[in-house]
């Protein structure tokens, strides 16, 4: 008599039942990278290192700065 212990899902099955896909996964940890870096930079004054990082990200992600960046005076 089989088990529930005996079942191994493949993997497949795994990433059907999971919260979010190994490539939604991916995308979301590249987008904070980018943004941790872009803060790290942004906030050593090394504007050029920060713009590369900028560029990297999403406009979602990009929003909120540029909205802020237009009340900075």
């Amino acid at each position: 008599m089989e088990t529930v212990w005996d079942y191994h899902p493949t993997a497949a099955e795994i990433e059907e039942l999971s919260l979010i896909s190994q490539e939604e996964y991916m995308r979301v940890n590249r987008e904070t990278v980018n943004l941790d870096l872009f803060l790290l930079f942004s906030h050593r004054k090394e504007n050029e290192k920060a713009a590369v990082y900028f560029n990297r990200l999403s406009e979602e992600t990009k929003q909120p700065f540029i909205t802020q960046s237009d009340f900075d005076c």
